[in-house]
């Protein structure tokens, strides 16, 4: 009985010892802290008025950044991250870039072209950012369609130079859409 008494204290002192140090006995992880990567703020576009409303996501994460290996794997990093998923980050990359200057009044919604879509793909693929988005237009009774897949050139394998490349990206789709509004017939009476 004794030796059960001794075992179950040496057992017990050995949980508390194991419990009071914690984690502090197990090696500091190499990397602790998650940065978070947001896409520039963009340049204003003119155009006619425009709405963008909210993009939705398709990519199979929601805020890590993904990369691509050997064509068919992806990877995720936990340690790096976008503020927003996709959909969401887009979708305030082009409300502010077709914002209304503030010297102009509000617009009536109906003189709006209205913008909405699906982000495909937004991943670093090698040495390249891609961005690949299905956007509709939709403009006095009219819809167009349209499916893009955008590469820009990462200069470095910092996740800051993906998130880098990733705002040219976006750049090039807003004004890729700008340059399709503009060729939108006027509105009809």
């Amino acid at each position: 009985m004794k030796k059960i008494q001794i075992c179950a204290g040496s057992i017990a002192a050995l949980a508390a010892v194991v419990f009071m140090t914690g984690c502090s006995i197990l090696p500091e992880p190499r990397q602790s802290r998650i940065d978070y990567f947001d896409l520039k703020y963009p340049d204003l576009i003119q155009t006619r008025p425009v709405d963008v409303e909210q993009f939705i996501t398709s990519t199979g994460e929601r805020q890590r950044m993904l990369r691509r290996k050997e064509h068919i794997y992806m990877e995720s990093s936990d340690f790096h991250k976008w503020m927003q998923p996709a959909g969401p980050l887009l979708t305030r990359y082009l409300r502010l870039a077709f914002r209304n200057p503030l010297q102009k009044q509000p617009v009536n919604r109906d003189d709006c072209v209205i913008i909405s879509g699906e982000v495909l793909a937004f991943e670093r693929n090698g040495d390249n950012a891609v961005l690949g988005v299905r956007y509709l237009l939709k403009f006095d009774r009219q819809t167009y369609t349209r499916t893009v897949l955008i590469t820009e050139k990462i200069n470095s394998s910092k996740p800051a130079a993906f998130a880098e490349a990733m705002s040219l990206a976006a750049d090039i789709f807003a004004r890729t859409v700008a340059a399709e509004i503009a060729k939108l017939p006027g509105k009809r009476k």
